[in-house]
């Protein structure tokens, strides 16, 4: 099971025109207004996914996946120090995390640039002594420099299907 990292805050996904599911591997899907999504970036952005929401990473190692200033969630751009206090904060309150990407629902590379927009879903699972969460989140993320050193550059997440917290 991949891990990765999920946030106490609810935030709303921006909306995205005329959303499209990620294609087949041997397809293409050109986005409109966007450049073609081969299946070549189709892995890159599954392999960086795969890597960014691993639990095991300290917060320092977290907050690398990102930009210089990133806008993080509801938070507005940031620097990569609040983005590791939130992450260490996060931690503290949830030590034993264990997440999965379930599905990558929409891709859109910019024409103009190395960045690609992509929508996708994590099953998560958190626990702290006997209490515990699970549930499902949305995630609308930018991320730049795919092609040579991929980085966040804006993230936005919609906590969706949330078990309370239990004593299990």
């Amino acid at each position: 099971m991949a891990c990765g990292q999920v946030w106490p805050a609810s935030v709303e996904v921006p909306p995205v025109a005329a959303p499209a599911p990620a294609q087949a591997e041997e397809e293409e899907d050109i986005p409109q207004g966007g450049r073609p999504v081969t299946p070549e970036m189709e892995r890159k952005v599954r392999d960086f996914l795969e890597r960014f929401i691993d639990a095991e990473k300290t917060p320092e190692e977290q907050a690398a996946f990102f930009t210089e200033r990133a806008d993080y969630y509801d938070q507005g751009y940031v620097g990569r120090e609040e983005i590791r206090r939130d992450v260490e904060r996060y931690m503290r309150h949830w030590p034993q995390r264990q997440y999965e990407l379930e599905d990558i629902s929409y891709m859109s590379a910019d024409p103009e640039s190395d960045r690609i927009f992509v929508s996708y879903t994590l099953g998560y699972r958190v626990a702290r002594g006997d209490r515990s969460a699970r549930g499902k989140a949305s995630y609308g993320v930018v991320i730049f420099g795919l092609n040579s050193d991929p980085m966040v550059e804006s993230i936005r997440e919609k906590v969706a299907g949330r078990k309370p917290a239990s004593n299990e």
